[in-house]
């Protein structure tokens, strides 16, 4: 079975709720709670959840890679966002603090057992036939595209429908292209060459709307020496009612070897206490969401980043 959050008491100084939207809207951003959680806090404040969602993405388009964002916020916006230093957790219990008993515990995400997932059966899929020609069309038509320069939301979306090992390479060649990056070849380290000769390996995951769609990155080679920064790509899709969001981390070895001795790194099948220290299998690097925000500021991508 999924594993629920634990239960946890706050500490520190009181806070007082103001059941000011705009502030509540700030941190399910941070905390990143699920639709049903989003659904009690807008009707406690005695608005429509589409209202709150539009807020929430007020605050996204402040976010250091939110290009594909249109909205224009206020400046109570910006000035929560630039002054409000409440980390995603401590947002996340406040958030359970104010909607009380409603509130519903949410997945943590981590070492998720997919196959003992509970699925409701599905006798039919309304619109089916236009799903399955809309889906095909994409398909055919996203071979044409000059996905280097297509509109950052755009390529998030088309490239959600590619298989799992297609969605990365796609986003890896965008990358390297923009940033003028050189290619490795497959008999060399990591993913490609900075222009100061370092190497760096590019990895991708998409947060699904798939019920177990975990927060990680997988296939972490520790072992490969000329290889000095790995740069982390998590897109967040797992709601489509709010804009899809990126998360670049620049992350470099030294900085990884200290979240694999904090037990942040793990290897499938094998306990962390054991996977500590081993340097010659992959690793993958579970991220709980509600950190997802928070790590933007300790691993930040170069200024002259393109994407």
């Amino acid at each position: 079975m999924t594993k629920l959050r634990k239960p946890r008491t706050t500490k520190g100084p009181n806070f007082k709720w103001a059941g000011e939207p705009n502030l509540l809207a700030f941190y399910c951003f941070k905390a990143k709670i699920g639709r049903e959680n989003r659904k009690k806090v807008a009707d406690k404040l005695g608005i429509e959840l589409n209202v709150l969602d539009a807020r929430i993405n007020h605050f996204v388009s402040q976010t250091p890679h939110s290009k594909s964002v249109s909205h224009t916020p206020s400046h109570e916006v910006v000035d929560i966002f630039k002054n409000n230093q409440t980390t995603g957790e401590e947002s996340y219990l406040r958030l359970r603090e104010y909607l009380g008993s409603d509130f519903i515990e949410e997945e943590t995400n981590e070492d998720i057992d997919e196959s003992e997932i509970e699925v409701t059966p599905v006798t039919n899929i309304p619109d089916l036939n236009k799903i399955f020609k809309n889906y095909w069309k994409i398909q055919k038509e996203y071979q044409l595209l000059n996905m280097d320069h297509m509109e950052w939301r755009d390529l998030v979306k088309v490239s959600s429908t590619m298989n799992i090992k297609s969605r990365g390479i796609k986003i890896e060649k965008r990358i390297i292209n923009l940033n003028q990056w050189k290619k490795s070849v497959m008999s060399e380290q990591g993913d490609a060459w900075l222009n100061n000769g370092d190497g760096v390996e590019i990895k991708t995951s998409f947060i699904t709307p798939l019920k177990g769609s975990s927060v990680s990155i997988s296939g972490l080679r520790l072992w490969e020496e000329k290889v000095m920064y790995y740069l982390m790509i998590i897109i967040d899709i797992s709601d489509t009612h709010i804009e899809p969001r990126t998360y670049f981390y620049w992350i470099s070895k030294e900085q990884l070897h200290e979240l694999d001795t904090q037990k942040r790194l793990g290897i499938p099948g094998m306990k962390k206490n054991d996977a500590i220290g081993n340097k010659n299998i992959p690793k993958s690097l579970n991220i709980k969401k509600y950190e997802l925000e928070d790590w933007l500021k300790i691993y930040p991508v170069p200024k002259d980043f393109k994407f």
